[in-house]
């Protein structure tokens, strides 16, 4: 089940990934490989992963693949390159998911709802090995040998997605990324490095995976979104008390998406925050938060093309998604 469609929702965070960088043995990494090696690690890892889908990224058209960016199954950067050479497997019902020739050979990467990363480490793990009959790059003095010297040690990078209303609101978010930088973690925007927050969504990771090992970055990672989460709560709560101005606010976005004719999609995020606050408090009790975080993905521009093709048109695409929030909500 893909994280977004899961009816099993966390007030603050959406959703915890867990992220494993490997790279056979004796292969250069996929930058010095010419278009024939890496064709040879997909081929490779197709057979590791036999019956997970295949999707060859030099045969999708530039919707399609942004439509699988826009669910997270796979980086920005891996979308939107031009290298010859490059799948995207996906299995366990849209759980979990492999970059193959991003800057790693491999990069596995399970997704699930709300906090859990236990359990996207152990989705993470048994997909890791399937690559038991490979030989993978690794130091006993480095651990995995990864492109990237930030992911050497266990190469695990683990994240969660928030939603972050009040402290985004009320200023805090500086200090918040300075404390989660002293802890080792760093707080970027809802599509990681260099992206920026949408609808008050915004990603944190572990910076380095050399120190410690998996079980101990995912306790510091439990602690730092615990006390990021304290912090969001308690600032909600006080703005929940005076709550004419964030009242209105909330009703006045769920008028505009139950009743608007054309919505686009930096509106619909805006308005999506509010009511997801809105809810969380107590000030509206619809749609609930299973029903707004598939929304979120839903109805993202390239989702929506795919749905219909006449939304290529950006003034369709924002009838389109008014109509169909429309329904949802009414």
């Amino acid at each position: 089940m893909y994280w977004y469609e899961d009816t099993s929702k966390n007030d603050v965070v959406l959703s915890t990934r867990v992220r494993f960088a490997r790279n056979l043995a004796g292969i250069p990494f996929p930058d010095a490989l010419d278009d024939k090696g890496r064709r040879e690690v997909c081929d490779r890892a197709s057979k590791a992963f036999d019956g997970w889908e295949r999707f060859d990224f030099e045969k999708l058209g530039e919707t399609e693949k942004n439509a699988y960016t826009e669910t997270h199954l796979c980086s920005p950067q891996f979308a939107s390159s031009d290298r010859k050479g490059r799948i995207l497997l996906v299995g366990e019902g849209g759980a979990v998911s492999v970059m193959v020739n991003e800057e790693d050979h491999f990069r596995i990467q399970a997704i699930v709802s709300g906090l859990d990363p236990q359990r996207a480490f152990d989705l993470a793990c048994a997909a890791d090995d399937r690559l038991s009959s490979e030989k993978i790059a690794f130091s006993d003095r480095l651990g995995y040998l990864t492109a990237c010297p930030t992911n050497l040690g266990c190469a695990m990078r683990i994240s969660a997605m928030l939603h972050l209303p009040a402290l985004s609101g009320a200023g805090e978010l500086r200090r918040l990324a300075a404390g989660a930088d002293q802890l080792g973690f760093t707080l970027r925007g809802a599509f990681g490095e260099g992206s920026d927050s949408l609808g008050d969504l915004y990603q944190i990771s572990n910076k380095s995976s050399f120190d410690g090992s998996e079980q101990d970055i995912i306790k510091a990672f439990s602690k730092v979104i615990g006390q990021i989460t304290e912090a969001e709560m308690k600032l909600r709560k006080q703005a929940a008390k005076d709550s004419i101005e964030l009242e209105d606010r909330v009703w006045r976005s769920f008028g505009v998406l139950s009743h608007a004719r054309s919505v686009s999609y930096g509106e619909f995020a805006r308005c999506w925050s509010d009511l997801r606050l809105g809810v969380t408090v107590g000030i509206i009790d619809k749609p609930d938060l299973a029903v707004l975080d598939r929304l979120l993905v839903e109805l993202m521009p390239a989702r929506l093309c795919l749905r219909d093709m006449s939304a290529a048109d950006p003034a369709k695409r924002d009838a389109l998604r008014a109509e169909l929030l429309r329904k949802e909500f009414n």
